[in-house]
């Protein structure tokens, strides 16, 4: 197995991947709420422990950081927009996410480090439902996940594939 050199955009996809595992869980924790919300309660605490460890910050907030300067410098670097309506779909979710994602975190994890509230999803689904949040949320969810979808579709069309450090996600 030959070794090649990390570029820019094995990077990004490894950064994507770990923000795409984190909606995962987040998807697969709302659907817990559908069996019982003690359930997704349970599933919420276990989500707490791993992302709101030092590690899991670190890693989740570090591939975030990543994503976005390696995103903007890889749009800066194009020479043309004639794209495939795909690939403007997906720059579009791209670029749309930060903005959404600043409110949601102020009000979540903010809150969290600064006042020590817990998280707690009957507190958490109660206020969605009290302010119309649950659309904002949805803003959030459904074009992140769309986004990280694409975003592989694109590492897998264009051969490149990941790494050598993902040769499971390049399908090698």
């Amino acid at each position: 197995m030959t070794i090649r050199p990390i570029t820019q955009r094995d990077l990004r996809l490894v950064s994507g991947v770990v923000m795409l595992v984190y909606i995962a869980v987040h998807l697969a924790n709302h659907a817990l709420g559908l069996i019982a919300l003690s359930v997704a309660e349970a599933g919420l605490r276990l989500a707490v422990i791993v992302w709101h460890s030092l590690p899991g910050t670190t890693v989740l907030y570090g591939a975030a950081a990543t994503h976005v300067v390696l995103a903007i410098l890889a749009i800066y670097e194009r020479r043309t927009f004639r794209l495939p309506a795909v690939e403007l779909l997906r720059i579009a979710l791209g670029l749309w996410l930060p903005v959404m994602l600043f409110g949601h975190a102020i009000t979540t994890r903010l809150e969290f480090e600064l006042i020590g509230s817990t998280a707690s999803y009957a507190r958490i689904v109660s206020n969605l439902w009290a302010s119309n949040g649950e659309w904002q949320h949805m803003g959030l969810l459904a074009p992140g996940w769309m986004h990280g979808c694409l975003g592989l579709l694109g590492a897998h069309q264009s051969g490149t594939g990941p790494a050598p450090c993902l040769p499971a996600a390049a399908g090698q």
